[in-house]
């Protein structure tokens, strides 16, 4: 297993095999998770939209028709704006 060591900047160099094998870049990101007394590193996505395009398929539904009716029922909830008469106030002033 690979070792590196901290130095007094709280910094660490990764080995050189691994960054390679992960095919990480100077200036990619990395997030850092704590798991028990472990370090997780994970490499953070270059381009969030096309690391997300297509993760929820069928969420607003599988259909043209169901996600029509879905887009249906979610306009449908949306408040309509007042008319002046509706508000209280009178044109016959």
């Amino acid at each position: 297993m690979p070792k590196t060591t901290i130095s007094s900047k709280n910094q660490i160099t990764l080995p050189a095999k691994l960054v390679r094998e992960m095919g990480l870049k100077p200036g990619d990101q990395l997030a850092v998770e704590l798991q028990g007394l472990r370090l997780i590193l994970h490499p953070r996505p270059k381009d969030w939209v096309s690391y997300t395009a297509g993760s929820m398929p069928g969420y607003y539904g599988k259909t043209k028709e169901e996600i029509d009716e879905y887009l249906r029922e979610v306009r449908g909830s949306w408040a309509t704006p007042l008319d002046e008469d509706e508000e209280g106030t009178s044109e016959s002033s």
